[in-house]
C-alpha cells in the first residue's frame, strides 16, 4: 500500500469513528504546548502549527507542531500527575460512500496558526561619491481615494469573448457605478457594493439566453497597495484605446497619423500595400508563406495596412520563368513586385530590374531566401524590408527640422565600369518638397571615365520642373553635393555647375560643396575648429525634447572604479576629474583598461594548435595564421605553426573526421574556418570538441577575415579570445575584499516547447576574479528556479579550496533572468541550497557569508543627467541611483556600467534579496560595477556584472548547440566564449 492509500485509508476511519490514531503515549506526561521523550508525529516542510484538532489526523506533510510552541517561548515546568488523556467527542458517522461537507473540513482549518512575516532589511541610501541630478521616466501618483475594492467576476453559463463580458458588465451602472476598472475577470470599484456577493442577470444579444453574473468582494486594497498598478495600468489602456492607439510590444502607437521623436524632431509616413505580387521557387514556398505572416503583422505597427498578395509558385527557378510570370500578371493596380530567389545570382538579378524599372515600370523588391530563413530574425529582417518597401512606393520614413525655407539639395555621383570601353553613368538626385522627404531622380549616360556631367543641364532643369509642381515656387538656394572629385578638379567642376545653373535659375543663390572621397587622396583632412562644431551641431535652444520638471529631478551619485584623471574635451583643452561639473567629453574613453599581461600565468603559449579550413579559403587561412604570428608577440605570447588541413569539401562529416583522426594530448586548440555560417555545423563541431573530445576551439567565419583592412584588429581580437579560452588573464582590477567568492547564475530557455531548460553556473576560483569554474545543469522546460545549484557549489567550493587551500567567507551570488514574482522564492529556496551545500561541504562549523543580488535588464526605467542646466544626457558610466524610484521593500538600486554612442543608455535593476556580507551599500554597489569590466569577450563594460555574462554564454551554448552537459576537463576554462 502506497503512502496516498494510506492517508486514504487513515483519513476514511477518521470520518467513520470521529477520532483519530494518535500517537503512542509517553512513559511521562509532558507540559502543554511541548513534546517529551516520546516519538514526534511525522515532520514535512510545511511551516504552520497545527493545533490539536479533535478529529484530524497528525499525519502528513506538514510539521506537526503545537501552535503555543511557536508562540511562547519554553519554559520549565515540573511534570503534574500523569493522567490519561482527554477524551474527545465522537463525530456522528457518515453514511456509506458519502464524504464530510466542506463546512466540517473547513472548520479546523480555521484554526491553523500562521508566524508573521518578519520585515525586510533596508539599508539607507550610499554616500559615497559626487552627487548628480537626474530625472527619470516615473510619474508621482496621488490618490484621493480612500482606498479600492476589487471583485472577482464570473459568467454562469461562462462567455468565452472579452468584450461580449465588458458589455455585459457595463449594462449594470447602475449597480457598479460609472467608474470601475475591468480587464475581464477582476473589477476594482473605488466604492464597496451593498453586498459581499451580487447577482444581476443580462441577456446575451446573439441567441437571447440569459446569463448570470455573479459579483463577489475578494479583497479590500488600501490606497499604498502595490496591487493598485494593475489598476492603473488597466486605466491607462483604457485611455490608449480611446486615443485609438496600437500597441507594439510594451509600447503605443498612432498608426494613423506621422509619429514625432521629439528627441531627433523624426516623423513617419506610410504607403498601404494594398495590390502587390510575391513569386518564388517551389522549394522556398514556406519561406514565402513566413514572410507573408510576418509582413501583415509588422506592417500595421508601422501604419500600413497590407492585403494579401497575389502568390506564384514556379516549378524551377530559370530567370526566364521569373520574367514571363511578372508580365502576363503585372496589372495597372499592382504596386508592388516581391521576387524571393533560392540563391544569389547577379544575371537574375539584372534581368529582373531591367523588367520592372525599364519596360514594365513598376517598384520591385528582390529577396534571398536564406535571408527570411531564419525564425529568430523573421521579425526584424522583415521589419527592414518593409521600411524598405514603404519608401520605394513614395514613403517617408523620418525627416528632420530644417530652419532653412524653400531650399533645394542635389546630390550627383559618377560610376565607372572597371571593363575597358564601357560607358559610365552618372546619377543626379534632388530634393523636390521642403523636407527634404521626397526626391527626384535621373541617370545619363557619358564617355567612359569621364568625371564631368555632360547632362547636368537637361537633369536640373526637369528637377526644377518638378519642384515647381510641388512647391508652386522656384527654390531660392540650391545645395550640390558632388562626390568623386579630386583636388586637381574642383575647380573644373565648381565652375562647370554654376555655368549650368545660372541660365536656367539666374536668381538662384547657389552653393556648392565636395566631398573628397577619393582613394588617392584620403590621407588630406581639414582640422575644424571645435567651437564652430558645436555651434552647428548642437541642440537647438527651442527643442523641446529636454524639459524636465523641477520635481521630477533626484539626486543621484556617480561612482567610478578608476582613480580620478584628467580627460580631454573635444576641443584638446585639460579637464580635472574631481572638478566642477561640466559636459562629458566627446572622445570615448570606455576601454581604458590595461591588459593583464605582466605576469607569467596570465598569458597561455600557443604551442601546439589546429587550422582546419576549406581549400576555397586557403589563402585567407594563410593570412590569418600570418597575422597571428605577428601579434601574438606583442601580446607576450608565443605562437608555433599550426598543424594545417586543407579540406575538400566543406561538409559536416570531414571537419568532425579529421578532428578524430589528428586531435593528440598534445593539442590545444582546434581552429575552424568555415566557408559560409550554418547552425548545424557550428553545433557538430562544438559538442565534438565539449563533449566527446574536450579541447578548447575557435570557430572562424572566411568572410571574417577577408578584409585585408580589418585583419590586424580581427585577429588581436581573437588572440585574446583564444587566450582567455585557454586559460589565460586578459585584465584585473583591485577588489579591495579578500577571500571572497563571486558566482553569476542564468538560465536558458528554448523557444520550443518540451525542451528542457539550460541552467548556467559560473565561479571565480581565485582572489584577483580572474579565473572562473563553470558547471551546467538541465531542469525542467521553462522552469527558472535552480534545482543542482547544491551540486554545482560543492563542485565549486572544491576547486576554490583546491587552488587557494581555504574555503572563501563571503560567497556573493549574482542571479540573472528572474522576475518580480520570483523574488520570494529565489531568496529562500536558492538561498537554502546554498546554506545546506556549505554545512555540507565544510563542517557545522563552517557558515560563509552570503549575498544574492537579482540582476534585471529589461526594465523600463530611463534615467537621464543633467550635467549643464537645462539641458540632459546620458549618466555617464557608474551612475548610481538608489532612492525615491527604488523600491521600498526591497534593498535596490540602478547602475549604470556603459557608454552608448547613440540612443538612451538602459540602466540596470540590481536587487539584493539576501545579505549576510556585512558590507555598506556603497561596497556592494562598487563591487557590482567593477564586475562589469571583468567581461574577456569585449573591451569595455557590460550591462551585467561578467560571471551573469559567463553563465548566460555557457548555458545559450549548451542549450543551442551542444544539448549535453559539457565535460569536465574544460570546466575550469571559458571555452564557451
Amino acid at each position: 500500500m502506497g503512502r496516498g492509500a494510506l492517508l486514504a485509508s487513515l483519513y476514511q476511519q477518521t470520518v467513520r469513528t470521529g477520532s483519530s490514531p494518535s500517537p503512542p503515549q509517553p512513559s511521562s506526561p509532558q507540559a502543554p504546548g511541548q513534546y517529551g521523550k516520546a516519538p514526534s508525529p511525522v515532520r514535512g516542510r510545511g511551516m504552520l502549527g497545527l493545533q490539536d484538532i479533535p478529529g484530524l489526523p497528525m499525519y502528513g506533510r506538514g510539521m506537526a507542531q503545537h501552535a503555543e510552541a511557536a508562540v511562547r517561548p519554553k519554559e520549565r515546568v515540573s511534570p503534574p500527575v500523569p493522567s490519561p488523556p482527554p477524551a474527545r467527542e465522537p463525530t456522528p458517522p457518515s453514511p456509506a460512500g458519502q464524504q464530510a461537507s466542506p463546512q466540517a473540513l473547513a472548520q479546523p482549518m480555521a484554526k491553523l496558526s500562521v508566524e508573521e512575516k518578519k520585515e525586510r532589511y533596508i539599508p539607507e541610501p550610499g554616500k559615497v561619491g559626487q552627487p548628480v541630478r537626474v530625472a527619470c521616466n516615473y510619474i508621482p501618483v496621488r490618490s484621493k481615494l480612500g482606498g479600492l475594492y476589487q471583485y472577482a467576476v464570473s459568467y454562469s453559463p461562462q462567455i468565452d469573448s472579452r468584450n461580449m463580458r465588458y458589455g455585459m458588465l457595463y449594462d449594470h451602472k447602475d449597480v457598479i457605478g460609472d467608474v470601475k476598472a475591468f480587464d475581464g475577470a477582476i473589477l476594482f470599484l473605488p466604492k464597496k457594493l451593498p453586498q459581499p456577493v451580487t447577482v444581476v442577470e443580462s441577456t446575451r444579444k446573439t441567441d437571447g439566453a440569459l446569463i448570470k453574473i455573479r459579483i463577489s468582494l475578494t479583497k479590500e486594497l488600501p490606497p499604498d497597495d502595490r496591487q493598485c498598478l494593475t489598476v492603473y495600468n488597466i486605466i491607462f489602456k483604457n485611455v490608449m484605446r480611446a486615443l485609438e492607439l496600437k500597441r507594439v510590444g510594451r509600447n503605443y502607437y498612432d498608426p494613423l497619423h506621422p509619429i514625432y521623436i521629439k528627441q531627433h524632431n523624426l516623423q513617419y509616413f506610410s504607403v498601404d500595400l494594398q495590390c502587390w505580387m510575391v513569386l518564388f521557387f517551389s522549394r522556398d514556398e514556406s519561406k514565402a508563406n513566413d514572410f507573408i505572416t510576418m509582413m501583415k503583422k509588422v506592417c500595421p505597427s508601422l501604419g500600413i495596412r497590407v492585403n494579401n498578395p497575389l502568390q506564384f509558385r514556379l516549378e524551377n527557378d530559370r530567370t526566364e520563368t521569373y520574367l514571363r510570370i511578372i508580365r502576363d500578371n503585372l496589372k495597372p493596380q499592382v504596386q508592388l513586385v516581391v521576387c524571393i530567389f533560392p540563391t544569389s545570382r547577379d544575371d537574375r538579378y539584372s534581368a529582373v530590374k531591367k523588367l520592372c524599372c525599364v519596360d514594365s515600370p513598376v517598384p520591385s523588391q528582390v529577396i534571398n531566401a536564406k535571408t527570411i530563413s531564419m525564425q529568430q530574425k523573421l521579425r526584424s529582417v522583415t521589419q527592414k524590408i518593409a521600411l524598405q518597401i514603404n519608401a520605394k512606393l513614395g514613403g517617408e520614413l523620418w525627416a528632420l527640422e530644417i530652419p532653412l525655407k524653400n531650399i533645394m539639395v542635389i546630390g550627383i555621383d559618377v560610376y565607372h565600369e572597371a571593363k575597358k570601353g564601357v560607358r559610365s553613368v552618372a546619377g543626379f538626385v534632388a530634393s523636390t518638397n521642403r523636407e527634404l522627404t521626397r526626391w527626384y531622380s535621373r541617370t545619363c549616360f557619358q564617355l567612359p571615365g569621364q568625371e564631368l556631367m555632360d547632362g547636368l543641364k537637361l537633369c536640373l532643369t526637369a528637377a526644377l520642373k518638378k519642384y515647381h509642381d510641388v512647391n508652386h515656387e522656384l527654390p531660392e538656394r540650391i545645395f550640390i553635393f558632388r562626390d568623386g572629385v579630386g583636388d586637381g578638379q574642383l575647380t573644373t567642376v565648381a565652375d562647370r555647375i554654376l555655368q549650368v545653373i545660372e541660365p536656367v535659375h539666374p536668381r538662384v543663390d547657389s552653393s556648392w560643396a565636395t566631398e573628397e572621397s577619393s582613394k588617392r587622396d584620403r590621407g588630406g583632412s581639414r582640422r575644424r575648429s571645435s567651437g564652430r562644431e558645436r555651434e552647428e551641431g548642437g541642440t537647438s535652444p527651442g527643442g523641446s525634447a529636454h524639459h524636465v520638471r523641477e520635481n521630477d529631478r533626484h539626486d543621484s551619485r556617480q561612482k567610478s572604479s578608476s582613480p580620478a584623471m584628467p580627460v580631454l574635451s573635444a576641443d584638446g583643452s585639460q579637464q580635472e576629474g574631481d572638478g566642477e561639473q561640466k559636459q562629458p567629453p566627446t572622445v570615448d574613453l570606455q576601454c581604458w583598461m590595461v591588459l593583464f599581461f605582466s605576469r607569467d600565468e596570465s598569458k597561455v603559449d600557443l604551442q601546439c594548435w589546429m587550422v582546419l579550413f576549406f581549400s576555397r579559403d586557403e589563402s585567407k587561412a594563410n593570412d590569418f595564421i600570418t597575422m597571428m604570428k605577428k601579434v601574438c608577440p606583442s601580446l607576450g605570447i608565443r605562437v608555433n605553426n599550426p598543424l594545417q588541413f586543407r579540406l575538400e569539401n566543406d561538409r559536416t562529416e570531414t571537419y568532425l573526421r579529421i578532428i578524430r583522426d589528428n586531435l593528440k594530448p598534445q593539442v590545444q586548440l582546434v581552429v575552424c574556418i568555415f566557408p559560409t555560417s550554418r547552425d548545424d555545423r557550428y553545433s557538430a563541431v562544438k559538442k565534438l570538441c565539449c563533449v566527446d573530445s574536450p579541447v578548447p576551439s575557435q570557430v572562424i567565419n572566411a568572410k571574417t577575415i577577408s578584409m585585408q583592412q580589418k585583419l590586424r584588429s580581427v585577429t588581436q581580437k581573437i588572440a585574446l579570445q583564444i587566450n582567455a579560452k585557454l586559460g589565460g588573464e586578459l585584465w584585473a582590477l583591485e577588489i579591495p575584499l579578500k577571500n571572497i567568492m563571486v558566482i553569476g547564475i542564468d538560465v536558458y530557455h528554448e523557444a520550443k516547447k518540451g525542451v528542457r531548460s539550460v541552467a548556467g553556473f559560473v565561479a571565480s576560483t581565485n582572489r584577483e576574479l580572474t579565473r572562473w569554474y563553470s558547471r551546467t545543469c538541465f531542469q525542467l522546460p521553462g522552469q527558472e528556479l535552480m534545482d543542482g545549484l547544491k551540486l554545482c557549489l560543492t563542485a565549486a567550493l572544491k576547486k576554490y579550496h583546491d587552488v587557494n587551500h581555504e574555503l572563501p567567507e563571503r560567497i556573493f551570488i549574482f542571479r540573472d533572468g528572474v522576475g518580480d514574482g520570483q523574488l520570494t522564492t529565489v531568496a529562500g529556496y536558492e538561498v537554502d541550497q546554498l546554506r545546506d551545500c556549505a554545512r555540507y561541504f565544510g563542517g557545522q562549523d563552517y557558515k560563509p557569508k552570503l549575498a544574492v543580488v537579482i540582476v534585471q535588464k529589461r526594465i523600463n526605467t530611463r534615467i537621464f543627467a543633467e550635467y549643464n542646466r537645462g539641458s540632459l544626457d546620458n549618466p555617464r558610466p557608474g551612475t548610481i541611483l538608489d532612492h525615491t524610484v527604488t523600491r521600498r521593500d526591497w534593498y535596490d538600486f540602478f547602475l549604470i556600467s556603459q557608454h552608448v554612442r547613440q540612443g538612451t543608455v538602459s540602466p540596470t535593476h540590481y536587487i539584493v534579496v539576501a545579505d549576510e556580507t556585512g558590507l555598506k551599500p556603497d561596497y556592494m554597489q562598487r563591487l557590482s560595477y567593477k564586475l562589469t569590466h571583468l567581461y574577456y569577450n569585449w573591451p569595455g563594460t557590460v550591462r551585467v556584472p561578467a560571471p551573469c555574462q559567463y553563465a548566460h554564454k555557457l548555458a545559450y551554448l549548451v542549450g543551442q548547440s551542444i544539448h549535453k552537459d559539457p565535460s569536465l576537463d574544460l570546466a575550469d576554462r571559458l571555452f564557451f566564449l
